[in-house]
């Protein structure tokens, strides 16, 4: 039986012990691993004499996404060439055993669950021909702490080093900046990611995050503000917001949503009309022009309040608890993701969700058990 491999972010070397690098080249120790002079040296290496011009062209696109390669601010291109290294060790598994995985998955190192996300055979269930990401945390483009990709689609998503620095990549990177004013966006890897999918007509489909970044070893994080903990024991996460959406999953489950994560033909109407609400102390421009980039954050964000018909997997309430609110009048039913932001269901989504889930949702349960240390 195939089963999926998972690649854990800055846990390389443990694997290198068993696969060497799928690859020609002989890596130089000197340059091998971490600093700029690793990224230079592979720079040279798949862009020949081409390296200077290449270079030079990234750096007329603004963004740190290939930092700090072609700009200093950042280190996204070691991101970028950990996929890499993934892609290197993982096929060489694959050559080893024979036989490819069906799926594989990345998770970073720092990323915590604070509930378990669907079991695989949910999202096999939901859509076994995309790539699954958390919702949210998109920072101009997809979320890229955690991904269940299908083999088919693991060298776009893996593989993209080697295109970037041999200049392959320029073109796609051009059409993805055009489409965008440079002054209101932040062009990092979540960017650079959501380009090289769109390129490679990948299907992207989201869940309901319930894990967030930890602040690690006790250092304050540059990008994001670490919280405090509650306790000594507690747990100290890069984003507030992040950290705030997926625990507010807990109390919709104990009390009227059913532990169950759902999909089917009628989510595409139903998350159309599940919005984003701006509360009262927000700008009128922000309440009024919902789609305006300056008036986004790292939750109430483009894809969420802008587009129709996102497909994915979320916790919504039974049909016996739809059908509460609704005799109760409580509706919008919202509750907040953080202090300025609220989800909302309408009267028509509980309606729906009162009178066709049965028939319309598959839905498999789910335990969410909460992790301690929030």
């Amino acid at each position: 039986m195939q089963r999926p491999l998972v690649c854990i972010s800055w846990q390389i070397r443990a694997l290198e012990d068993y696969f060497p690098p799928n690859t020609e080249r002989e890596p130089d120790p000197e340059v091998e691993g971490r600093g700029r002079a690793g990224l230079l040296a592979d720079l040279r290496y798949y862009s020949g004499s081409n390296g200077s011009d290449i270079l030079e062209a990234y750096r007329k696109i603004p963004g740190s996404f290939l930092a700090p390669l072609a700009v200093l601010e950042g280190r996204n291109a070691f991101h970028v060439r950990t996929l890499f290294h993934c892609w290197e060790l993982l096929t060489a598994a694959e050559a080893e055993r024979g036989q490819r995985y069906k799926y594989w998955i990345y998770a970073r190192l720092d990323w915590l669950w604070l509930a378990l996300p669907p079991d695989l055979s949910v999202f096999e269930d939901a859509d076994p021909a995309a790539v699954w990401i958390p919702d949210g945390q998109d920072w101009d483009g997809i979320n890229d702490r955690f991904a269940i990709v299908p083999r088919k689609y693991a060298k776009p998503y893996f593989c993209r080093w080697p295109w970037l620095v041999n200049g392959s990549f320029l073109p796609m990177m051009h059409r993805a900046t055009g489409r965008l004013p440079a002054s209101d966006f932040y062009r990092g890897p979540e960017w650079s990611l959501l380009a090289a999918m769109h390129w490679y007509r990948v299907p992207i489909r989201r869940f309901g995050s319930t894990g967030a970044i930890l602040c690690m070893g006790g250092r304050r994080a540059k990008y994001g503000r670490c919280t405090r903990p509650t306790n000594p024991a507690a747990f100290s996460y890069k984003y507030s917001a992040e950290v705030s959406e997926a625990s507010a999953t807990f109390p919709l489950i104990q009390q009227t949503f059913v532990n169950c994560w759902m999909a089917g033909p009628r989510l595409l109407r139903l998350q159309r009309t599940v919005v984003c609400v701006l509360n009262a102390d927000v700008a009128p421009r922000c309440r009024a022009a919902s789609c305006d980039a300056k008036c986004w954050t790292d939750v109430y964000d483009y894809g969420r309040c802008c587009l129709d018909g996102r497909e994915g997997l979320w916790v919504l309430p039974s049909p016996e608890a739809a059908e509460a609110i609704l005799n109760s009048g409580n509706y919008p039913f919202c509750w907040p993701i953080v202090e300025a932001v609220q989800r909302c269901l309408l009267r028509e989504d509980l309606e729906s969700l009162a009178e066709g889930t049965k028939r319309a949702i598959r839905a498999a349960s789910l335990r969410l058990p909460v992790t301690s240390g929030y």
